[in-house]
């Protein structure tokens, strides 16, 4: 009411009480928010809730990583400043047991320090780490190569020179002064000498050799130190010649910093006439200065900070080509980094190079960086500082799960690269990035490749641009200015094999190719965000961008070869997405993605296994119609076709983010790459909580995480909806008699109390699984095990989620209220043994032996099968097996051993013998009976196999 911003002083660290008083009654306070920052302004429903409790900060390092010419110093602290700190430097997780940090340590060689904080009565802090290069200062060892980046940036480490030539009484000599990139050099002796002309013969010198890969202008810029008005200035020449635009830089103060300024008032410049080996010089005006560091750019407006850029690769670069396709079995050259605690397993078999361990896909294994994957990745040495090249491959998937194998391209260090990957499990290829440790998506669809299927990828880099052809077609492109150089690498997170690797010279002519929006994609709303990447780009260029022939707004350049532009649908549908590159008006070059949505749900599913749908075993229901999505497992392939279903021109996409063996705890950790890696998702399903029953989460922790995941996926603007956990059915000592009454499921209700009645807020309701699966009957036959449904328990799954999603109620065909009498008239079987499922060639028949499966006729395509025992052969009783089958008419399909001398009387009287049969795998085969039209309760006999001379049971089969 003073008309001031509310504003609290707070004098002391640590626990303080803030209040809250009542002034007029009949006020309602939701929420209460403090920022240090006074442009800060909540939004929604505000940040997520702070987490409550004590918790040590997480260590800060002192640098925060970077590169070192031959030492840096490192100090780490943390909050508050009595906690412990442990530390490791062989990239190994901190504990306990680790080095205790007793104050400043100096790293003479690269390492990834990773360290946490320890005190009594506060939770141990979250760990921090850093990676440091550290490189010899021993002189020359290659030339500096140019970036081709944006300002094609060289930066140059003073005390890393090529030559270092005294003259005239004075020297150049390393030194170490507080705030310098690693060491530093210093004009000696400082007795007030000034050299101000004739400086090339008579002045100490430093050479620095660069391999420039673009001529012209160059602005310069000097890192040092200028004690005083007396040594506070040097001179910069190109090809031991003096440069009168470089000469007498300064303004250089007594703490480290960049200056580009020269005595006569103008900006310092050289300029390179020849591509190729230049030398660079630098020559004392004044002695006493220290010159710490050197940087060269193109770019006119870029000012170097702090210390500057990340000094340049330097060595001689490897000859292109450079082929690889194993014949000689040979792999050494290639460098194997596994990330996860699971050794890898490279060799080569025929003639391919493949890595064949299991290496996990769970948090437990250290197969996940959050939610972003884990594995291991083979780097071909010699190509190490590469920039502009041609990369291809041929990659292939050998596991039948299919999890997950791609190719690395600018690698520098295992924090940073670019990695384009497919998962044929997950059903995803991804294209991503990772920059000093952070990941960035910068591409994504639903079309993973199948298991054994040869891809062969081609990936052009020049400079940030790339593109990338999967069989010749183009595919994914990008930019990415922080990785304009590195190195090929080949990745593997299951079986994988690789051949005919290949690096060449770009090619040089002109491309253009569409970035950030594959085919297969969905954007929900009407208005699209187009971009395209150019190679080459002929003097006078065009960019063009259409949908369905309908041009978009005018391009606009934003990055050098980076073309950005707005696209409209005017109605929700299926689009070709076009780009066309013009020179002078005429095309010379297009791509085209012609399944681009709008209009449409792009949908992300965030869970543990049973959401990532590790026994949805039945793959004929994983490829959905129109191809939007190409997937090992999951329900989400089904959940697509039925959102699809009411209006098949409107294109719908859902993406499996599950992750095996989550909880609570873990999808909070993991949430926030979740949103970030389905940034164009606008709701996110959730399904969370049989991981923490197992593990005895309580219900109040329960219920704050999941609120904090609740809040994220708001915040992001995005509909989160939250489905109930599904029961448990047994425990390793079998299936549980009674399992409404079990204490994981008295836990399991808890959880689901909090869902569905108000104790949980922010959120839409989803299906409620428990109340499907155990409420309404014990469905435990749509389960595979006592935790996973089955592939027809994933089917429901998707019609669940699908009707909680648009309000409808139907449910597909399948058999319920199953019951087995193993006498005349006895109580049916309890625990329930049967299963039901879908079934295809190479499925068991039975619950109890090892009968597979070979050749299932098309007629029974879909069919919904009763998986019964076959030691259960011989019951004669004429209620053996009852179900339901609902109002609507199905055909009713039962295979009778084909060896046997005759059928059961109840058979023979209700069905047709038809010429189709089952071929079986260590079985009898089984004759198919058929009857038409069922409907309501079905009631049938036992196979009497000891009468009839059959020698196993029969199958049912349901067939809507």
């Amino acid at each position: 009411m003073d008309g001031v911003v509310a504003t609290i002083n707070v004098t002391s660290l640590g626990l303080n009480t803030i209040n809250v008083w009542m002034r007029e009654d009949g006020f309602v306070f939701d929420k209460l928010v403090l920022s240090t920052d006074a442009t800060f302004t909540p939004t929604g429903s505000g940040p997520s809730e702070s987490p409550r409790g004590l918790t040590v900060g997480t260590p800060v390092f002192t640098p925060n990583g970077g590169s070192y010419v031959e030492s840096v110093g490192v100090a780490i602290s943390t909050e508050p400043a009595a906690a412990s700190i442990y530390y490791t430097l062989d990239g190994s997780p901190p504990t306990t047991s680790s080095i205790p940090y007793s104050g400043a340590f100096t790293l003479t060689s690269s390492a990834t320090v990773r360290a946490i904080g320890v005190l009594d009565g506060y939770a141990s802090s979250q760990e921090a780490s850093a990676d440091f290069v550290v490189t010899p200062s021993s002189g020359g060892s290659g030339p500096y190569q140019q970036g081709s980046g944006p300002g094609n940036v060289v930066s140059i480490e003073a005390e890393r020179f090529d030559v270092n030539q005294a003259a005239g009484g004075h020297s150049w000599v390393e030194v170490f002064p507080n705030g310098v990139s690693g060491s530093a050099m210093a004009a000696t002796p400082n007795n007030g000498t000034n050299v101000n002309s004739g400086y090339v013969t008579s002045s100490p010198r430093l050479d620095f050799e660069v391999n420039f890969a673009k001529t012209g202008i160059h602005f310069v810029w000097i890192r040092g130190i200028g004690a005083s008005g007396f040594d506070d200035s040097v001179h910069v020449g190109l090809n031991n010649s003096a440069v009168a635009s470089a000469d007498r830089i300064t303004k250089f103060s007594p703490s480290p910093g960049w200056s580009g300024q020269t005595m006569d008032g103008v900006v310092a410049t050289i300029n390179v006439t020849s591509l190729g080996l230049n030398t660079i010089n630098v020559w004392m005006r004044e002695d006493g200065f220290v010159f710490d560091k050197l940087v060269l750019s193109t770019d006119a407006t870029f000012t170097p900070t702090g210390s500057g850029p990340s000094e340049s690769l330097k060595g001689d670069l490897p000859q292109l080509p450079i082929g690889e396709n194993f014949s000689d079995g040979d792999i050494s050259g290639w460098s194997i980094t596994d990330e996860t605690s699971i050794a890898s397993q490279w060799t080569v078999v025929d003639g391919e190079m493949q890595q064949t361990a299991t290496l996990g896909s769970t948090p437990i294994t250290g197969g996940l960086d959050g939610i972003y994957h884990n594995g291991s990745f083979a780097f071909l040495e010699k190509t190490t500082g590469l920039q502009d090249y041609r990369f291809s491959a041929d990659i292939r998937l050998l596991s039948e799960i299919g999890e997950e194998c791609g190719l690395m391209w600018r690698y520098r260090n295992s924090e940073n690269y670019l990695r384009l990957s497919f998962s044929f499990r997950d059903g995803f290829a991804l294209l991503q990035a990772k920059a000093n440790g952070a990941w960035e998506t910068l591409a994504m669809n639903g079309r993973g490749v199948p298991t054994g299927t040869t891809t062969s990828i081609s990936i052009e880099t020049i400079g940030a641009i790339f593109q990338i052809d999967l069989d010749g077609q183009k595919f994914f492109s990008g930019h990415m200015a922080e990785l304009d150089s590195g190195g090929i690498a080949l990745y593997a997170r299951r079986a994988c094999a690789f051949d005919n690797v290949m690096i060449t010279t770009p090619t040089r002519s002109p491309s253009i190719a569409i970035s950030g929006r594959p085919g297969y994609s969905v954007e929900a709303g009407l208005e699209m965000s187009v971009a395209a990447t150019v190679f080459n780009e002929p003097r006078d260029a065009g960019v063009d961008f259409d949908l369905n022939g309908s041009p978009c707004s005018p391009a606009v350049q934003t990055e050098p070869g980076y073309y950005s532009a707005t696209c409209i649908a005017f109605q929700p549908g299926v689009y070709a997405l076009s780009v066309d590159l013009k020179d002078s008006g005429i095309s010379v070059d297009s791509d085209e993605r012609d399944a681009v949505g709008a209009g449409g749900r792009n949908i992300a599913t965030a869970g543990d296994s049973i959401t990532n749908g590790s026994t949805d075993l039945y793959q004929t229901d994983n490829l959905s119609l129109g191809g939007w999505r190409i997937a090992r497992w999951g329900y989400q392939s089904n959940l697509i076709d039925l959102v699809n279903e009411n209006d098949p021109s409107v294109p719908h996409i859902v993406f499996n983010a599950g992750v095996p063996g989550d909880r609570v705890a873990g999808m909070r950790s993991r949430i926030g790459g979740v949103l970030e890696q389905h940034a164009a998702a606008e709701e996110v399903l959730v399904l969370i909580g049989t991981n923490d029953a197992l593990a005895g989460t309580g219900s109040a922790s329960y219920r704050q995480e999941l609120q904090t995941i609740v809040n994220a996926i708001n915040a992001a603007e995005k509909t989160p909806w939250v489905a109930t956990v599904p029961p448990v059915f047994g425990d390793g000592a079998g299936l549980f008699a009674d399992p409404e009454n079990a204490q994981i499921n008295t836990l399991v209700k808890a959880y689901n109390g909090i869902i569905q009645n108000g104790q949980l807020s922010g959120h839409q309701p989803g299906p409620d699984l428990y109340d499907f699966f155990l409420y309404q009957e014990n469905r435990v036959y749509l389960f595979a095990d006592t935790i996973h449904p089955n592939a027809l328990g994933h089917m429901l799954l998707a019609h669940l989620w699908r009707n909680s999603l648009t309000g409808l109620t139907d449910l597909p065909v399948f058999a319920s209220n199953i019951k087995v009498r193993l006498t005349a008239g006895d109580f049916p079987q309890t625990p329930l043994r049967y299963k039901q499922n879908l079934l295809e060639s190479g499925d068991g028949l039975y619950i109890d032996s090892q009968a597979l499966l070979v050749n299932v006729p098309p007629s029974l395509s879909g069919g919904r099968w009763i998986v019964s025992a076959n030691g259960d052969r011989n019951r004669s009783n004429s209620d053996y097996l009852s179900f339901y089958i609902g109002a609507t008419p199905v055909t009713l399909f039962i295979g009778y051993d084909d060896s046997a001398g005759s059928e059961p009387a109840w058979l023979q009287t209700d069905f047709v013998k038809t010429n189709e049969v089952i071929t079986v795998s260590g079985s009898s085969d089984l004759r198919l009976y058929r009857k038409n039209s069922v409907t309501g309760t079905v009631v049938l006999g036992g196979a009497n196999a000891e009468i009839t001379g059959a020698q196993s049971n029969y199958a049912v089969i349901i067939v809507p």
